[in-house]
């Protein structure tokens, strides 16, 4: 084919083409400035990591395994890491699961991706919460499906409209983030666990269940996961990057055996295996530290930061939104009133040195105007208590326009 010298010579995919880049990344780069106070990320606090510990793992890791830590590692992952994954989060489902299992991936947010490349075709229905997590609708949205909102309730996903939808089209599968989800902050009760887990298994359709914020909760209530009650079609994702550190991209995700054959296939053709020092390194931690210690100082750090943002959002913000308190996680999810849209808001407050995310990424259909989402485990007490009242002194600034 003559291209002619004019013409682009990078002839990219129609795929690459209608994908557009993270809405939050872009954002992060708006708000990186110092002196803007950032509710826009999903970041944990760094004060938290447990830096010393994993320093010392690290060099533990290489007294016990030398040059075995620089060299290639099998595609399925670190096999001593999957054992323990294994042990802390699955043992106690009533299935046939084990260590072979576990998947290691390279962050939750791979796990999305090669779920993506095995199981969506263009055009195919995928159901997705509605809000749903936006890095979820930005991995499928690559392979073309046809994505149909789920809404959601005060207290998640809403499981009669879910019936009815299978009555109009014949999805691949339901992603869904059932525990302080993202970025609503609700949990879905015992009842509709039972009860999705019913309607899934009825219609032979699969059920993605991300859960990177599980354990991150402000309460003694533990409920047992969608994929307790239909292992055979469920396929469980988890990270350590909300518990431990992000930076080591380590994930995992835990499927029936058929689907981790498909799913090694295509972990293979993207990167071989997942960053083995990583793997190593965390597995030693695991080995000489206590994470349920290290999960509960995250606990108590997020419990207090939450119970300033709500304290300063009822002083300043409850004449101009509402909003369900977390009971876990790292979310506020606000819904503002008197027709004031979310992105028209957040013109005001970056120029007032205050950044949110906009509701809009988080809709995978029909995006509702006037939601907003803002993190409280990355800023300190003191910046929450400023970035609430700049957040509030740019809503009066846009209902004053309003009037």
């Amino acid at each position: 084919m003559d291209r002619g010298m004019n013409e682009n010579r990078f002839l990219f995919s129609d795929r690459i083409l209608k994908s557009n880049r993270s809405f939050i990344r872009e954002i992060l780069k708006v708000t990186s400035h110092p002196e803007i106070i950032s509710f826009a990320g999903g970041h944990p606090d760094p004060a938290l990591f447990p830096v010393q510990e994993l320093a010392a793992s690290t060099e533990s890791a290489f007294q016990k395994y030398g040059s075995k830590l620089l060299q290639y590692g099998i595609s399925e992952g670190f096999t001593p890491l999957r054992e323990k994954i294994f042990e802390r989060y699955y043992k106690n489902i009533n299935y046939s699961l084990g260590p072979e299992n576990i998947l290691i991936t390279t962050g939750s947010q791979q796990a999305l991706d090669l779920i993506g490349k095995v199981f969506i075709n263009p055009g195919d229905s995928i159901l997705i919460e509605r809000p749903g997590y936006l890095g979820a609708i930005q991995a499928f949205s690559l392979y073309e499906p046809n994505l149909v909102g789920i809404p959601m309730e005060s207290d998640g996903l809403d499981p009669e409209f879910l019936k009815t939808v299978f009555h109009d089209v014949d999805p691949k599968f339901l992603y869904s983030n059932p525990t302080f989800q993202n970025p609503t902050g609700k949990t879905l009760p015992l009842d509709k666990r039972k009860r999705i887990s019913e309607i899934l298994k009825k219609e032979n359709c699969i059920f993605i269940e991300d859960n990177p914020y599980g354990e991150i909760r402000f309460d003694e209530e533990i409920l047992p996961s969608v994929q307790s009650f239909y292992p055979e079609g469920t396929i469980s994702l988890g990270t350590f990057s909300k518990t431990l550190s992000p930076g080591f991209r380590v994930g995992w995700l835990c499927a029936p055996k058929e689907v981790i054959d498909k799913l090694l296939i295509a972990k293979q053709a993207s990167d071989l295996h997942s960053n083995l020092l990583s793997q190593i390194v965390l597995e030693e931690y695991l080995n000489r530290y206590d994470l349920d210690l290290q999960i509960e100082k995250t606990r108590s750090s997020y419990r207090i930061k939450k119970e300033c943002m709500e304290e300063f959002l009822n002083r300043t913000m409850i004449d101009f939104a509402d909003w369900v308190s977390p009971k876990g996680g790292m979310f506020f999810w606000l819904k503002l009133k008197d027709g004031v849209r979310s992105m028209e808001l957040f013109d005001v407050a970056i120029a007032n040195n205050v950044a949110f995310v906009p509701g809009i990424p988080f809709y995978a259909d029909k995006p509702e105007l006037d939601t907003m989402r803002i993190n409280f485990s990355h800023s300190s007490l003191e910046a929450i208590e400023t970035g609430i009242h700049r957040i509030a002194e740019s809503v009066r600034k846009i209902s004053k326009i309003h009037v």
